[in-house]
């Protein structure tokens, strides 16, 4: 069974494809004919003759060019007298290497409707909380308002959600410049962004500090709506 559990399949290159507008290079027997049949594929438009038939509007289920298979979406793709047409595309090997990793219900999926399944991400469940990670614990567990404070957040991976990771951290430092507490960790779920986990990272900043601190931050939004808010330094 396919599972994408509510997350449907990737369409983002599809949707260039069907339009004609990609920066990548496409096969140049690719034309504005071969996109309309995608579109009508990705849509379930496609009337086989075995769908035809279970809809009541033909008497036989067989391919009408080889009248020996079923004519099914992926029949298509096995049919002898249409194996010469299909040749005409070179073998991409990084192309095989791809789909030879999909599973049976994922590459069925592709081959029949030209789209590529999400990851099935159930077993993987959402941090509600975030998490933070003590590196250099302060004294009290609390930075003092005298310390400078430099915190960042950042996102690696993407450019889709489900494989974006976003994560921060801070640093403070007294006087004298020497480092007396650092941490890092990951924000809630619902932060997806690099902007959310700049944010994030200041607000774990104010959460252990004592008010007065100094702190730094390099993302200007996040620095002029804390601005805005409060009458700590920035």
């Amino acid at each position: 069974m396919l599972k994408s559990h509510g997350r449907g399949a990737i369409r983002s290159g599809v949707r260039k494809a069907m339009k004609g507008s990609t920066n990548g290079k496409t096969h140049p027997l690719w034309t504005n004919k071969h996109r309309a049949s995608l579109r009508s594929a990705i849509n379930n438009g496609q009337w086989p003759q075995a769908r035809l038939f279970r809809a009541g509007l033909v008497d036989c289920t067989k391919c009408r060019l080889c009248m020996r298979a079923n004519g099914t979406l992926l029949h298509r793709h096995l049919c002898t007298v249409t194996s010469q047409a299909r040749k005409s595309c070179k073998p991409d090997r990084r192309c095989d290497a791809f789909i030879s990793q999909l599973t049976q219900g994922a590459n069925h999926l592709l081959t029949t409707r030209g789209l590529l399944a999400n990851v099935d991400l159930s077993e993987h469940q959402p941090n509600f909380e975030g998490l933070l990670t003590w590196d250099v614990l302060p004294n009290g567990g609390t930075m003092s308002s005298t310390d400078t404070i430099y915190c960042d957040g950042s996102m690696v991976d993407g450019p889709s959600k489900a494989l974006g990771r976003v994560g921060y951290g801070f640093a403070a430092y007294d006087k004298d410049g020497v480092l007396t507490a650092s941490a890092h960790g990951t924000p809630p779920w619902w932060i997806d962004s690099v902007p959310g986990a700049e944010t994030w990272a200041l607000y774990q900043v104010l959460l252990h500090s004592i008010p007065g601190a100094t702190i730094w931050s390099d993302c200007l939004s996040v620095v002029n709506r804390f601005k805005r808010q409060n009458g700590c330094h920035y």
